[in-house]
């Protein structure tokens, strides 16, 4: 007889954050030392369609500006030594609700230093470039994440787009510069911006926000690789067209003034929201159907992974309004042992839409591997490891 054997492997999803409506609580905090008076002026935070503004408090009283792009600033003047606060509450919800796909525009960009592409980056670029503005991005950015290997030993090195393409590493600055260079040779306009992320804690952080034809402003972060709906634990501090261009400063006689920041963050809530994504898992003929439905009558960017057997996947996939996807995969049948029969859990996410089910296998010496009845199986216990067997 057949020994049987149940095995659950350990499945793992990991995100930065999730992709519903999140309220995030700011505080900064600004130190002046300084001899005689000063004038402070510092980027506050910004307010756009993916962060709304729910509550600005500063300590002292201070002048708070803002343009037409959503920036806010912070202004003051003193004298002496100063500790300047500032509490801010936003809600965070990147949900960009794209319902139309214009051509690649045909923009003539002015580059910076750090973002000035040469012939080598102006190549590459004309080679991921599609008539549609959508799928260009989506070339454009998988291709950055792809191409640059995240490198914690260039925090505070600020390498130019040049550079990056050739040494092909760096952190969040060096992705963003190499994407708004890149950007900027298909013709889009793009802005660089600084702000905060989760991760295991919340650090400094930077990514871009693409002019999309016919819609306006889409963020997109190389480093994580998500384009529209990026996770709301982004929060966006200040726009610029590098990052040389985004400071605070202090105006003073003292040239021994000094100026430092402190900020503290912490998620007042934080809501998952699968955004209208129905996902399904399918068994048949050895082969497993991921299939994606996008409910909405928007264009959706979407971190589709999955994780079966052990062997995990993840790709960045751009979904047409109201229409299904199905990504398919294989089991590897050397795995398998033929004495055996595995029950074996398959589960998929796509941002915050995750489905899972388990299917009990064998393999067939003539037929490959078979399927016995699918199950759903309990979202924790795929996060655990048991393995249980009998002999017969």
């Amino acid at each position: 007889m057949r020994a049987i054997l149940f095995l659950l492997v350990l499945l793992t999803v990991s995100y930065a954050a999730g992709f519903g409506q999140a309220r995030q609580i700011l505080e900064r905090t600004w130190i002046v030392t300084n001899n005689g008076s000063f004038d402070f002026t510092a980027s506050m935070i910004v307010n756009n369609s993916n962060q709304q503004i729910f509550s600005i408090k500063t300590e002292p009283e201070m002048t708070v500006t803002s343009n037409e792009n959503g920036q806010f600033w912070l202004n003051y003047s003193g004298e002496g030594v100063a500790i300047l606060r500032a509490t801010i509450v936003v809600d965070v919800d990147y949900d960009p609700k794209i319902i139309y796909d214009a051509q690649v525009p045909k923009n003539n960009i002015n580059f910076t230093n750090l973002t000035l592409p040469d012939e080598k980056i102006i190549f590459r670029t004309e080679k991921l470039v599609n008539d549609s503005s959508l799928i260009t991005i989506y070339n454009i950015v998988d291709w950055v994440h792809n191409y640059v290997t995240y490198d914690l030993t260039y925090w505070d090195k600020t390498k130019s787009a040049q550079e990056v393409f050739v040494e092909r590493r760096g952190v969040c600055v060096e992705y963003s510069h190499l994407l708004l260079s890149m950007l900027g040779a298909a013709g889009f306009e793009a802005r660089y911006v600084s702000g905060y992320v989760y991760t295991t804690a919340w650090q400094p952080h930077a990514w871009v926000e693409i002019y999309l034809p016919e819609y306006g402003w889409v963020a997109a972060d190389p480093t994580f690789n998500q384009i529209g709906t990026l996770d709301s634990s982004h929060i966006a501090i200040a726009y610029g067209p590098d990052q040389s261009y985004i400071y605070d400063s202090i105006s003073t006689w003292d040239y021994n003034a000094t100026l430092s920041l402190k900020d503290d963050i912490r998620t007042n809530f934080e809501n998952a929201d699968p955004k209208g994504i129905e996902m399904k898992i399918f068994f048949e003929n050895d082969i497993v159907t991921f299939e994606i439905t996008n409910t909405r009558p928007y264009y959706t960017y979407g971190t589709y992974g999955s994780s079966m057997a052990n062997v995990q996947d993840s790709q960045l996939l751009l979904i047409n309004p109201s229409s299904r996807m199905n990504i398919t995969r294989s089991f590897d049948e050397s795995i398998f042992n033929d004495e055996f029969v595995y029950t074996v859990p398959v589960i998929a996410w796509f941002n915050d839409a995750q489905t899972n089910k388990t299917f009990q296998i064998a393999v067939n010496d003539e037929e490959g591997v078979s399927e016995a009845t699918p199950q759903c199986l309990p979202m924790f216990l795929l996060a655990s490891l048991f393995l249980f067997a009998i002999k017969q």
